[in-house]
């Protein structure tokens, strides 16, 4: 394990709100190993890494809107009504 490491993979999981697992100890290091790469916001120089770009934003032809719900399998008004997967809200 690595020294540097402060949490162990225990420690992790119960930050993440998780049941430790040692079949996952791997994933685990492996998540704590990316997470210590990681910088806190403002402490990240943009000089000596800037942002790659992305690309130019294209903007492309759409659907008119009535058309799109016409071709919806239900609609509620001006909206899509999708099936409930969750069982019922209260």
């Amino acid at each position: 394990m690595d020294t540097k490491r402060m949490m162990t993979a225990e420690d992790m999981a119960a930050l993440m709100r998780l049941k430790a697992n040692p079949a996952h100890e791997e994933e685990m290091a492996r998540l704590m190993d990316f997470a210590l790469e990681m910088k806190p916001c403002g402490e990240h120089s943009w000089q000596e890494d800037p942002p790659m770009p992305l690309g130019e934003d294209m903007v492309m032809p759409s659907l008119d809107r009535e058309t799109l719900l016409q071709q919806a399998p239900d609609r509620e008004g001006e909206y899509i009504r999708l099936p409930n997967t969750l069982g019922a809200v209260t």
